[in-house]
């Protein structure tokens, strides 16, 4: 890690630049939020999915909220965007492993940040659980015509007449 010099300029991300999020959570306090607050919890934190692969099981509950969090440090939103939890879903893929979906404000700043596919790496024992998100940057492009950051796929197809 690098220190940086306070007031000076954010330094520009090149493309194949890591960007790294990582996160805790524990059981216990996802226990409670489930015995006080019930499927209004649930519902507002998970997803329908993410639900149904962790059976409401406290310990796996926690790995995917650390994983949303992971996820988020990871895109870093201003405090101005809006990504909701649900935003960001940590479910598994075909061979049971855990995959990120964006969608909503997620997946906007994915794209408007240049960000490559989102990796995440779970663990949880003894009620705490861990979470490790991964990204490589993908060198964003801005357009002339909408002054937006697009894809690469999209600025590349698009040319000036």
């Amino acid at each position: 890690m690098s220190a940086r010099t306070p007031g000076a300029p954010e330094p520009r991300e090149r493309r194949g630049d890591l960007r790294l999020g990582c996160d805790v959570a524990s059981a216990d306090d996802v226990a409670a939020s489930i015995a006080t607050f019930g499927d209004r919890y649930l519902d507002r934190v998970f997803t329908w999915v993410e639900r149904a692969e962790s059976h409401d099981d406290p310990a796996r509950l926690a790995a995917r909220f650390a994983g949303k969090e992971a996820v988020l440090k990871v895109l870093r939103p201003r405090p101005t965007d809006a990504v909701g939890l649900h935003d960001v879903a940590v479910v598994h893929d075909d061979r049971g492993a855990p995959t990120v979906e964006l969608s909503g404000g997620a997946a906007r700043l994915a794209v408007e940040q240049g960000l490559g596919h989102v990796v995440i790496s779970l663990s949880h024992e003894r009620g705490v659980a861990v979470a490790i998100a991964a990204c490589r940057v993908q060198r964003p492009r801005r357009s002339i015509f909408l002054g937006v950051t697009l894809p690469l796929w999209i600025t590349r197809t698009t040319s000036p007449r």
